[in-house]
Parts: structure tokens; sequence; C-alpha cells
């Protein structure tokens, strides 16, 4: 991936996150060196943070979770998510930059 944070191949988002499992709330703030930020309640324990991230992309782009998986960094923090033809973008997405598939 380029050193931007995400990038379309045909139908399917590939994304660059940063992930702080473990946190107070779950929030999709910013953008980060290494991709956008997110926090989620889940610890890094026994893929419940993993499992978490997933459930949350699927809901906020309106997939289902078998279309989201972690293409790599399963173990780390820096990971690139994939989303198969996401039905929706949802509005962070859109206000970090975000663009719909190119044409």
């Amino acid at each position: 991936m380029n050193e931007h944070w995400y990038r379309w191949q045909n139908d399917t988002l590939l994304l660059k996150v940063h992930l702080h499992p473990g946190a107070k709330t779950t929030s999709i703030n910013r953008l980060a060196d290494r991709g956008i930020r997110i926090k989620i309640k889940s610890p890094p324990v026994d893929g419940k943070a993993n499992r978490e991230l997933i459930a949350l992309l699927a809901s906020d782009f309106r997939t289902k979770k078998s279309q989201v998986r972690i293409c790599s960094g399963e173990l780390g923090r820096d990971k690139v998510m994939e989303i198969q033809s996401p039905a929706a973008l949802p509005e962070w997405f859109i206000a970090l930059g975000g663009q719909g598939k190119p044409a």
C-alpha cells in the first residue's frame, strides 16, 4: 500500500489501521502516521480486539463480518483491513477525506 491510509482494489476497500485496544471508549477519531486511529474497548487477548474491530468496521460500512478481514498485522497494532463491497461509506470515512471507489 502507498502512504495513503486507504485505497480501492475494484470493489474492495483496503484500510490502514493503527489500533488501540483496551480503551475506555470505542472511537474512530483521526488519522495517525500509520493509518486511521481506532480505539476499542476489548483487550488484545485471545483475538477479542480483532473481533471487535471487524464487527465495528462491518457495522460502519454496512456489510457482513465475513466480508471484513485482516490482511496483515493480525498480532500487532498496525493492520491492513480488507472490506469487500461496502454498502455505505461512514461519516468518519468521508470526514477524514475518504472517497468512494473510482469509476
